[in-house]
């Protein structure tokens, strides 16, 4: 594989990356951001026990994401190649892992993620690997996040520098003071007339929706007998091709703990899961069922209107397009 210089970013408003990869040839960027005086928690471990492994590093945060086209078998190659790049500069490897390795999915909703199109995990298949290296103005840090969609590899680069270390593990419970939350972007209203096509079109191009329309016994995880349109053109476009999988993830608002939170958030996936196999006869290797409770709010919890926008039921494109 014949690997190329990054684009130069000096000529661009933005400073130039502490570390900036050499990708392979054809390679286009998508995503560039700087936010100065900005935390950022660097993952330095699996997702284990309801927790994620990180250290604090505060300091000038730079986003970047490149889009690979026709790489999605060489994400091995191309995350070695990376990880040997870090090391010929002078970083140390921290911490490396793959897909179930790394914690999945709850590894993936628990750390810093751009929202489609900048950056999309195929929960199925990524790479990640973070690095710091000692230099005269601080510790530098770079985590790199590689996965692919149906047509391209697709990587995510995070570096911060200068900065301070603080060596913590991540409480499951939401973080006030974190300026970097890893949350998922609200799709556009989906629940009018959906056709297998359209919502196909949504999760290629955002990555998941809101399916909107579902509604559950008061305090219970039991979908209400009912039509729901989003679960008929889910079904349709899931049946057209037995390559497509899809997860259904749980979500609530704040009241209560989170234990039972995460588990009501499951038991409401996984209710959704068997109406779909259950009524529609969707094959069940195509669904996942989730749930993360109040960890990726999409509004305010002070407001019940903001409590009500919270507790949904989302669909997360795992492959397929």
């Amino acid at each position: 594989m014949i690997f190329r210089t990054a684009i130069a970013l000096a000529v661009l408003p933005q400073l130039a990356l502490a570390f900036e990869p050499a990708l392979p040839t054809g390679a286009r960027q998508v995503a560039l951001e700087d936010r100065p005086r900005t935390a950022y928690e660097l993952p330095i471990g699996p997702f284990r026990n309801g927790a994620l492994p990180s250290e604090r590093y505060l300091g000038l945060v730079q986003l970047r994401s490149w889009r690979m086209e026709e790489k999605t078998s060489a994400l091995t190659e191309i995350s070695a190649e990376l990880a040997r790049q870090l090391v010929s500069e002078g970083y140390e490897i921290v911490f490396r892992c793959e897909t179930e390795d790394c914690g999945g999915f709850d590894f993936r909703f628990n750390t810093l993620v751009l929202p489609p199109p900048e950056m999309f995990v195929d929960l199925s298949s990524f790479r990640f690997l973070s690095a710091r290296r000692e230099t005269d103005q601080g510790t530098e840090a770079v985590s790199l996040f590689l996965s692919r969609t149906s047509r391209a590899a697709i990587l995510q680069a995070v570096c911060v520098t200068p900065m301070e270390r603080v060596t913590l593990t991540i409480d499951p419970e939401p973080k006030t003071d974190a300026l970097l939350v890893p949350t998922l972007v609200t799709p556009p209203s989906n629940s009018g007339a959906l056709s297998a096509d359209t919502i196909g079109d949504l999760l290629i191009a955002q990555g998941h929706l809101i399916l909107e329309d579902l509604t559950f016994d008061t305090g219970s995880a039991n979908l209400t007998d009912g039509n729901y349109k989003t679960l008929n053109a889910l079904a349709d476009w899931l049946l057209q091709d037995e390559n497509r999988k899809v997860a259904l993830v749980g979500h609530t608002d704040s009241q209560g703990a989170l234990d039972s939170n995460v588990e009501l958030s499951r038991n409401r996936a996984k209710s959704v899961q068997a109406h779909l196999t259950d009524t529609y006869k969707v094959p069940q290797a195509q669904l996942d069922a989730q749930g993360i409770g109040y960890l990726s709010p999409i509004a305010s919890n002070a407001g019940k209107e903001g409590r009500d926008a919270n507790r949904r039921v989302e669909v997360v494109l795992l492959s397929g397009s």
